[in-house]
């Protein structure tokens, strides 16, 4: 891969972060609020206020999920498909020094997995992001393959949201239904326009019920918590599918002969002797590894780990979340020591982007974007480095 395609593909892989960051900066306060009194579903407050029936700066009232997550479209790593293994078996055959070795394996739909924003600094002011969605969101999963169908067009409406923001961290409510009292408010036209033209498909199926590029009049819709805000919580057991993720590489692992098989060997519950399984029209390679996390790559050298969870179900978030780290870790140690017993190499594992930001640590020490090759895409892209500064950030919890 060349220095151009590099930072292309480190581009796209910031792109949803930064659209989100330079649209928050974008948005106009309302002045007058004109109090609508009914409380109105989402679909309801989206369609009267793109139609006009609404007018901005209307402190309405939304009954919705509020989550700090939105599905996000990772470029690098993005598929219609997944393969895991399912099933081996060995056995015996008729000569004596032979097995039969079978494998199974299954396709599933590929996903979308989901991503928190990280607070922005707005005139001295953190400003938090949300997502409010329908309040008949069951999951964050696409639930069939795409087929003949464009895999953005099966996202299903109540995995739409509408983007929320506020001075306040609302950690306490998010993942729960509630009704909402905001401004609607709108962003600047031409930073509107500006992110439409670099959107992905996807990303303008996922944000649609905030940014319209392409409709008459009103292009843009946000709900405002920072002036008039009220929030009442009336339900907390909604349990959410989703899928969360973690994109990774190895400083140095190119140098190792036979890298490919190096590094499918050393996969957690690897199979032995076949590695790598690929649905060639993506150019991705699916690890073989008979465990709950489905690792990709395309070059050996940068990996996508997805694990899928349950949110707002404690127990097994935690422990779906414990067994994503263990597979990470397990995986990261392996190589570094094969390559150093070996091949005398060592080789340096470095975190690019997750799904919450606020747990990078957990994963590594230096947290996201501290790495040789990050540092390289910024000597010579400067117009970078206060989103990636932004990204990487403090642990804060929102």
């Amino acid at each position: 891969m060349d220095a151009i395609e590099a930072v292309e593909l480190f581009e796209k892989g910031m792109s949803l972060l930064m659209s989100i960051k330079k649209y928050a900066n974008a948005i106009i306060l309302p002045v007058k609020h004109y109090r609508q009194s009914s409380v109105v579903t989402l679909d309801r407050a989206v369609e009267d206020y793109y139609s006009g029936v609404t007018g901005i700066g209307s402190l309405v009232t939304i009954e919705g999920l509020i989550s700090p997550y939105v599905m996000s479209s990772r470029p690098r790593f993005d598929s219609d498909t997944i393969l895991k293994m399912t099933s081996t078996k060995a056995s015996p055959t008729w000569q004596a020094s032979t097995m039969k070795i079978e494998l199974g394996m299954m396709t599933f739909a590929g996903q979308y997995p989901i991503q928190t924003i990280p607070p922005i600094e707005i005139e001295g002011k953190l400003n938090y992001i949300y997502f409010l969605y329908p309040p008949d969101l069951s999951t964050f999963l696409l639930e069939r393959l795409s087929g003949d169908e464009l895999k953005p067009e099966i996202i299903d409406r109540t995995q739409k949201p509408l983007l929320v923001i506020s001075h306040e961290s609302l950690y306490s409510e998010l993942n729960k239904i509630v009704k909402v009292t905001g401004a609607l408010a709108k962003a600047d036209a031409d930073i509107v326009d500006e992110l439409s033209n670099n959107f992905t498909h996807a990303q303008r199926e996922i944000l649609s019920n905030s940014i319209k590029p392409f409709g008459e009049g009103r292009t843009s819709l946000c709900l405002d918590l920072r002036k008039n805000h009220k929030l009442e919580k009336y339900n907390d057991q909604k349990t959410i599918p989703a899928t969360i993720y973690l994109e990774s590489h190895f400083e140095n692992i190119l140098q190792i002969p036979n890298y490919q098989k190096f590094a499918g060997a050393s996969l957690p519950r690897a199979f032995y002797g076949l590695h790598w399984s690929s649905m060639a029209a993506d150019g991705l390679f699916w690890g073989l590894s008979a465990t709950d996390t489905a690792v990709c790559t395309s070059d050996y050298e940068s990996y996508g780990f997805f694990m899928d969870v349950e949110i707002n179900s404690n127990d097994k978030f935690t422990h779906q979340l414990e067994l994503l780290h263990g597979f990470v870790g397990e995986f990261r140690k392996t190589i570094q020591n094969r390559a150093r017993e070996e091949y005398r190499i060592e080789i340096k594992h470095k975190i690019d982007f997750i799904f919450d930001f606020n747990r990078a640590k957990l994963f590594h020490p230096e947290g996201v974007m501290v790495s040789k090759k990050v540092e390289q895409i910024l000597r010579n892209n400067s117009h970078l480095q206060s989103g990636v500064e932004w990204i990487r950030g403090d642990n804060r919890i929102f």
